[in-house]
């Protein structure tokens, strides 16, 4: 929950501040905002917004399974 808040006032803090040059989630949500049934497009943006991230974990997993002691999945 904490973590939820924690980027929703992260995303809330950008759409004020970055005006002319907008961050990648804040144009995921201006398209959001701003366009009626092209939920395609909010989609794809997700996506892509997600992707390295999973990448990253997918890639370092073996490491994280080590540090909390040889846990199965």
């Amino acid at each position: 929950m904490y973590a939820f808040i924690g980027s929703w006032s992260e995303t809330a803090q950008a759409i004020v501040l970055t005006q002319f040059n907008p961050t990648f989630p804040v144009v995921i949500y201006q398209t959001l905002v701003g366009t009626k049934g092209m939920i395609n497009l909010v989609a794809a943006g997700s996506v892509t917004l997600a992707f390295p991230a999973v990448l990253f974990t997918m890639i370092i997993r073996r490491y994280i399974l080590q540090m909390w002691g040889g846990v199965r999945v």
